[in-house]
């Protein structure tokens, strides 16, 4: 996984509705390979309206969508291979973010309430 990689993954146990998430910090600046993640939504309560993204601003943006910072994750290398040998299984797909679109989500993400304070520092 690398800075800007968009993918889909299915939510447990089912793994049938695929959720957009979106890579926000880059794994080869930290030692142990972890990055920060966080979920793309069309839900404005849950997620709020800190960053908004419209169609086009990704091919799988259909409707105005909401990044949820309250989602954000921090994954580990493993769990970053272990999505990677995923792609293409229908269970997660790889799409890069344009660099303008990721820019401006980082940014939101550093100045959000939302995300967790240990997760701003692999920002």
């Amino acid at each position: 996984m690398k800075l800007g990689d968009a993918f889909r993954r299915g939510t447990p146990p089912k793994i049938k509705v695929l959720h957009m998430w979106i890579v926000i910090s880059d794994p080869a600046a930290h030692p142990d390979g972890s990055f920060v993640v966080v979920s793309v939504t069309m839900d404005d309560v849950r997620a709020g309206r800190e960053c908004i993204l419209q169609p086009g601003d990704h091919p799988w943006l259909t409707k105005e969508s909401f990044v949820s910072f309250g989602d954000a994750e921090l994954l580990t290398a493993k769990e970053g291979t272990d999505l990677v040998s995923r792609f293409g299984k229908g269970v997660i797909t790889e799409s890069p973010l344009d660099s303008a679109i990721l820019k401006r989500i980082v940014g939101a993400a550093k100045i959000s309430t939302a995300v967790a304070g240990g997760l701003k520092k692999h920002l």
